[in-house]
């Protein structure tokens, strides 16, 4: 048993999508940070491979909502992983038998817990780190941005599997 992967979102820059795009384009603009995104969750494992990528709710969608959303989400709530396997997330997660999240003391509990949920925010950093066309954002059509993204995951996945450093 144990930790199977970790969990988190990631806003991706796009460009303002327009009327046409989608129906309502403020929907896509985060506020917090001023910028048009979609949002990507992902699990990934200790070896930074994504295992589940999704780019399918809107950015200022709540993490845990984004993720519930999901057909894998749903069978996380329903709990159905095996009972000594969980997934590792951050506060942004509700604890499950399936979800493990920090309990917010800072104490060694949530030290080892942040410790094992790493992964998942290197794995953003190298994913966008690799792919220089996430440096800023998408200059393709809006239909288009998350099969884009998802295939930047992919391909992330193949130079880890076949381990090519500098793609």
């Amino acid at each position: 048993g144990g930790q199977v992967g970790a969990l988190d979102g990631v806003h991706f820059p796009i460009r303002s999508p327009s009327a046409s795009d989608v129906k309502d384009p403020t929907r896509y603009h985060v506020g917090r940070k001023d910028k048009y995104a979609v949002l990507g969750m992902a699990i990934c494992d200790a070896d930074r491979r994504f295992l589940w990528f999704n780019v399918s709710q809107t950015p200022n969608t709540h993490d845990s909502l984004a993720v519930t959303l999901t057909d894998l989400g749903m069978r996380i709530k329903a709990g159905d992983l095996p009972p000594d396997f969980f997934i590792n997330a951050d506060a942004a997660f509700t604890v499950s038998n399936s979800l493990i999240t920090p309990i917010g003391n800072g104490g060694t509990f949530d030290y080892h817990q942040s410790s094992n949920r790493i992964a998942i925010e290197c794995a953003f950093g190298e994913l966008v780190r690799r792919w220089p066309i996430l440096w800023k954002p998408l200059q393709v059509k809006f239909s288009r941005c998350s099969c884009l993204i998802s295939a930047c995951a992919s391909l992330h996945n193949y130079c880890i599997d076949k381990r090519i450093q500098d793609a």
